[in-house]
Parts: C-alpha cells; sequence; structure tokens
C-alpha cells in the first residue's frame, strides 16, 4: 500500500492552488501507457525492495522479454509516496526500457563503492534487464488472488482503489492490441448495458473506448439520461471516437451535466465539430457552466495532472475555433480575482483579434488587484500594450511597496514598464528611482534592496548612463558609500573610525547585557565637502547581537523583553532615536534592517558590480579599486567577485 495517498477523484468541484515542488511528475493518462508502454506484464516480485526491485514475468501482454528475471524500478519517489515490494507481491506493471547513457552507467558504478548491494541491479542495466514503471503513482496495478486495483477513468493511485476480476482486466488489454474485437465489444456493450444505471458502468465504457469501439448503441443514450458523472466523463471519451451525429447530440446535451469536469470533457470532444455549429452552442452554456476541475490535491502534491473544468474549456475552445461573436460574452469575465482564467480570457480574445480587454487592465492596475498583477505585466509586455503604459506607470509610482510579493518586476525590461524603450519611460524610472531613495522611510529595508537591485538591473540592461548617479545614492543608502569614497579614500578610514567608536560606545553602555557583537553602519551625509578641517556630519543604524548561550531567560516573551530593554538603553544614552536600532538573539530578532546582511551576492552592489561591466566607466573603476582595498569584501568568494569586475572594466576599457 501507498505510504502517502495521491487522491485526485474525478469528481472534485472545487479549484486547487498549486506549485511545482522539486520532484513532481505528470500522470498518463490510459491511452498513452497502453500504447508506448514497451512491455505490459504481470509480474511476481522475488526481491524486497522500496526503489528497485527483481520480478520475474508470470504473463505477458505486449513486447517481449529475454531473461526470467528483471528489475523494475520508478514505483516510489524519495519525497513519496514510497512502496515497499516484497516477495510474492504481484502487480500488473506498465514498463519502459531502462535504456543507460554513458553518464548513467557511470553514475551507478559509482553508486556501488557505496552501496556494493547494487551490483545486481548495475549488470541488470547494462545486460538491458532493467526497467521502470511510468511514475510513482501510476503503472503498476496490485493484484489479489483473481483481482486487480485499478481505475480506468485515470491511472493515478488513490486510497481505497476498486479490485476488479483479473481475468476480466486482462482479456481487455490484449484487446487493445487486437484490430478484430467484436466478441469482445459485445459481451463489454451487454454488461453495459446491465449496469447502465451504476458507475461500475464506468470502467466497461473506457474498455471499448480504449479498445477503439465506434459504433453507437441506445444504451448510450440512457447513460446520459442518468447524469451520472463518472459514467457520463467515460461516455463523453467514448462518443467521441463514436463520431456521428447521435453522439454529436448526445455529447450536446451532456453539456448540461452538472459536474464540471463531464463538462470539460464534452467540451474537448466537440472541439472538432464545424465553428458555426458549435460557437453558438458553446456560448450559450458559457455563463451555466462549472468552473472546477482536477488539479493536485494540496501545495505539497507531487502530482501535476490536470484535467480543466467546463468553463475554462469552453472559454478556450471558443478561441481556438476563433468564435468572434463570443468577445463581447467573454469580456466580464475580466473582472475576476482568478489569474488562470484572467490569462486565459485575454489569450482568448487576442486570438478573436479583439483589444477590448485593454479597459480591464488598466482598471485592475488602478484598484490594485494583486493576484493578477503579474499575469498583467507579461500580457502588457508580450503584446505590447503601450496604451497601458500610463496605468502601469501610476501603479509603480503609487503602490505600496510593501506589499508582498513584491511587484519589482513591473519595472522590468523583460515583463515591465522598461519593454517600452523610450523617452518618455525612461524619464519616468529615473524620476521614480530617484523617488523611491529619497521617500523610503516607510518602505522596509529588505523590499527597499529589492527595488535597488530590479532599477540597477533595469538601467544596465537599458544602458542607461544617466542613472549612475542615482545608482550611486542607492548605494550610499545600503552601504554609506558614494563617488566621494573613490576621490577621497580618506572617507573609508574616518567612516570606519566612526562605526568603531559607535560600537565601543554601546559595548560600554549594554556592558553586562550579554552583547555578543555590536555592528554599526554609518552614512556620511557631508562627503562632498570633504577637505581640510572636514567635519563629518553622520546617521547610523546599530545591531545589538545577544549572546543566547549567557541568558538565563524563561522563554520567548522575557527575549522580547530584553531585546526590547537593551534597545531602549541604548537610544536613551547614545540619543539615537530607537527606529535606528535592531537587536538580535539567535532567531529571536527586533526590528532587523536588511542592510546588516553580509551576503554581498544578493546586495545592490552586486547588480552593479554587472552594470560597471556593462557600461565600464574610469570613475567606477577608481571607486571598485578604492572599495578593494578598504577590505570591503570579506571572504575569498566576495574578493574574487570584485577583482574580476575590476579586471573585466579594465580589459573594456583598454580595448
Amino acid at each position: 500500500m501507498k505510504l502517502q495517498t495521491i487522491i485526485l477523484t474525478i469528481f472534485l468541484l472545487t479549484l486547487s492552488t498549486f506549485q511545482v515542488k522539486a520532484d513532481s511528475w505528470t500522470d498518463p493518462d490510459w491511452k498513452e501507457m497502453i500504447d508506448r508502454s514497451d512491455v505490459i506484464a504481470l509480474v511476481e516480485y522475488t526481491s524486497q525492495g522500496d526503489f528497485r526491485a527483481k520480478a520475474r514475468p508470470l504473463n505477458i501482454y505486449k513486447g517481449k522479454l529475454n531473461t526470467k528475471e528483471i528489475w523494475i524500478s520508478g514505483f516510489s519517489n524519495r519525497y513519496g509516496p514510497i512502496d515497499n515490494m516484497s516477495p510474492g507481491d504481484k502487480y500488473i506493471v506498465f514498463l519502459n526500457f531502462y535504456e543507460p547513457t554513458e553518464g548513467a552507467l557511470e553514475y551507478w558504478k559509482e553508486q556501488i563503492e557505496e552501496e556494493p548491494e547494487l551490483t545486481d541491479y548495475y549488470e541488470a542495466i547494462k545486460s538491458g534487464n532493467a526497467y521502470y514503471v511510468w511514475t510513482p503513482t501510476s503503472g503498476d496495478l496490485r493484484v489479489e488472488g483473481k483481482t486487480v486495483q485499478y481505475d480506468l477513468l485515470q491511472t493515478s493511485y488513490y486510497s481505497k482503489q476498486n479490485y476488479y476480476p483479473l481475468a476480466e482486466f486482462e482479456t481487455f488489454l490484449k484487446a487493445t492490441s487486437q484490430t478484430k474485437n467484436s466478441k469482445f465489444h459485445e459481451e463489454l456493450l451487454n454488461k453495459v448495458k446491465s449496469h447502465a444505471a451504476i458507475e461500475i458502468s464506468a470502467q466497461y465504457l473506457m474498455m471499448l473506448y480504449l479498445s477503439s469501439f465506434k459504433s453507437y448503441d441506445p444504451v448510450f443514450q440512457i447513460i446520459a439520461n442518468e447524469q451520472k458523472p463518472k459514467p457520463c466523463y467515460a461516455l463523453a471519451k467514448l462518443l467521441g471516437e463514436v463520431n456521428d451525429e447521435k453522439s454529436r447530440d448526445i455529447l450536446v446535451l451532456l453539456l448540461d451535466n452538472e459536474n464540471s469536469v463531464v463538462q470539460g470533457e464534452v467540451v474537448r470532444q466537440l472541439a472538432d465539430e464545424a465553428p458555426e455549429f458549435i460557437g453558438p452552442i458553446l456560448l450559450a452554456h458559457l455563463g451555466v457552466a462549472g468552473e472546477g476541475g482536477i488539479y493536485p490535491s494540496n501545495l505539497m502534491d507531487p502530482v501535476m495532472n490536470r484535467i480543466d473544468g467546463g468553463k475554462i474549456e469552453i472559454i478556450r475552445t471558443l478561441g481556438e475555433i476563433k468564435y468572434k461573436p463570443a468577445a463581447k460574452s467573454l469580456l466580464p469575465l475580466l473582472e475576476t480575482e482568478e489569474d488562470y482564467i484572467f490569462q486565459l480570457v485575454i489569450n482568448v480574445l487576442i486570438q478573436l483579434d479583439s483589444r477590448d480587454f485593454i479597459p480591464y487592465i488598466n482598471d485592475h492596475l488602478k484598484k490594485r488587484t494583486k493576484p493578477l498583477i503579474f499575469e498583467i505585466c507579461q500580457i502588457i509586455t508580450d503584446n505590447d500594450l503601450k496604451e497601458c503604459k500610463p496605468a502601469l506607470m501610476e501603479f509603480i509610482s503609487n503602490h505600496n511597496r510593501n506589499d508582498h510579493p513584491g511587484y519589482e518586476y513591473a519595472i522590468s525590461t523583460h515583463m515591465g514598464l522598461a519593454h517600452f524603450d523610450d523617452h518618455e519611460t525612461r524619464d519616468f524610472l529615473l524620476n521614480d528611482f530617484e523617488n523611491l531613495l529619497n521617500n523610503n522611510d516607510t518602505i522596509e529595508s529588505g523590499k527597499l534592496k529589492d527595488w535597488i537591485r530590479e532599477y540597477i538591473e533595469t538601467f544596465q540592461n537599458l544602458e542607461s548612463k544617466e542613472a549612475r548617479p542615482l545608482i550611486y545614492n542607492s548605494l550610499f543608502k545600503w552601504f554609506g558609500y558614494n563617488y566621494d569614497f573613490a576621490v577621497h579614500p580618506e572617507l573609508f578610514a574616518i567612516k570606519k573610525s566612526i562605526e568603531d567608536s559607535i560600537n565601543q560606545k554601546s559595548l560600554s553602555v549594554l556592558e553586562g547585557q550579554e552583547v555578543a557583537e555590536i555592528q554599526t553602519i554609518v552614512f556620511i551625509n557631508n562627503t562632498s565637502d570633504y577637505g581640510d578641517n572636514f567635519s563629518p556630519y553622520y546617521d547610523q543604524i546599530i545591531l545589538i547581537r545577544l549572546d543566547p548561550t549567557k541568558m538565563n531567560l524563561g522563554g520567548g516573551d522575557e527575549i522580547w523583553i530584553k531585546l526590547k530593554s537593551v534597545k531602549e538603553k541604548l537610544s536613551e544614552e547614545l540619543n539615537i532615536p530607537i527606529e535606528k536600532i535592531s537587536s538580535r538573539s539567535g532567531s529571536y530578532v527586533s526590528n532587523l534592517d536588511d542592510r546588516f546582511d553580509v551576503d554581498i551576492d544578493w546586495s545592490p552592489m552586486q547588480k552593479f558590480y554587472k552594470y560597471g561591466i556593462e557600461l565600464p566607466n574610469e570613475r567606477d573603476l577608481l571607486f571598485f579599486k578604492t572599495l578593494a582595498q578598504s577590505g570591503f569584501a570579506k571572504d575569498d568568494f566576495d574578493k574574487r567577485q570584485l577583482n574580476r569586475t575590476i579586471s573585466e572594466i579594465e580589459e573594456k576599457l583598454n580595448k
């Protein structure tokens, strides 16, 4: 039994949000699995194994095996689900031949050194006796006695899946590779007629469909009238293959089935009908069709199966058949906040040569419809929608830059405003960047960093030399360095001296408070006045790091009180605004400023390295050289990054 069950019932009526995780897959449909498997066989496992095991074939329904024993893998995934095969376990397996590359053989050879028990498997791979099932949730059907576990509506395994007679399934498998199946089809039709009012008829209908039955029978009308979801879903697939006027009429009738997955399958089967016939019918059902479909069951589900329901399939098909009268009826659907439907409707309207969706895009930008902003930016750039520029500019200027997730991409060249590389756009971006730097008191430090990085990258892509002074201003906002430090390297020593002095004063003030370290970043505001008798005017931010191993506190509340108290004490003693002070003890943080993050590779400076290489400049070269001499780069990796930047700029300037 699977340790993790994947339940994808075909009648799930709610849309699920999902994301792809590291190991994910899509199960095949039955037709693909039957047609493309190299071998289909009944096997009995002869060894233990949770990721691979030996098996002997008992009966072969498709293909050939040249040995009495093979190795089978693919039935488990390292993150789940995991099967544990044991000697005596019987399965009907749908196998693909494992044809290893040289790299794969080398990999397994190396693995043997760590796990000698893999030797037999390695030898099986080399000799061509290794196979794998389709996915960890499809391609192996458990056999118990004279029954086998399956569901012909989907190949995916799920909990409490039914068992059916093994002999019946074996006859079906043989029929899928034969051209003359009249006797088998007659027997199946009799079973369908005997069970027309119950759900098992769905399995017999799928057997007819998968064994290429292509004739109409009056029982199909009876099943359609019963309205049961599973049989009606299977019937829709079968009627699409029958392909005559009677089957078409039943398919149209099935559009009224209450189950949206049934509706979706019906639309897929009707999609090849003449547009003038099917277009009005689909449009008439648009308002009442269901939106539900089959999707991954939760955020961590590795199975990426997707079957869209009635409404989505109708929208998509109206675009594919280019039924232009549908455009007006589709527009109100753009008032949704569902990103998938929104983008689908836009794409269909484009297929229908309509641009009447533009006001809806502008309205969503004005309303700040968060779930749609990413898709809207993609649509604007993919379709060069200059009419949306004013609304996009307004959004960039006035939205809440603390929103999560952020919208930095809205200014980018690949899917944002900078796609429109014209004078108006460049002026706006320069002005907005300046406003961002001058009015950032309410922006979280992490968000400010993201926007600064995006702006530097955007100006690099635009090859904007005009942005250079603003970029230096942004570096000052983050590190306290600007171009004056290149002209007057003495400023590095002055800045460090002030920081060291504040650190020492802070340690003195907080003596006995279990302080592990004080970090200070100083921002000298009058660097342009540097000269004889220079008196720095500066601001600062401070991070107090407490040593959690030396604090005898009772729990979280006491730690928070401690973090707050040391900030208050330091603020009062040094007359520094408390909002300029952060404190931290292990994983507990209070008002942490991202500017204390020492990872240069994720800072604005890393983006400036690339900008400097792309637009080589003597002033930048001087800045980077003095930065290197100042000890800015702390570890070997950062030093290599900075030195490589210097070398590449020098090389370009010397050409």
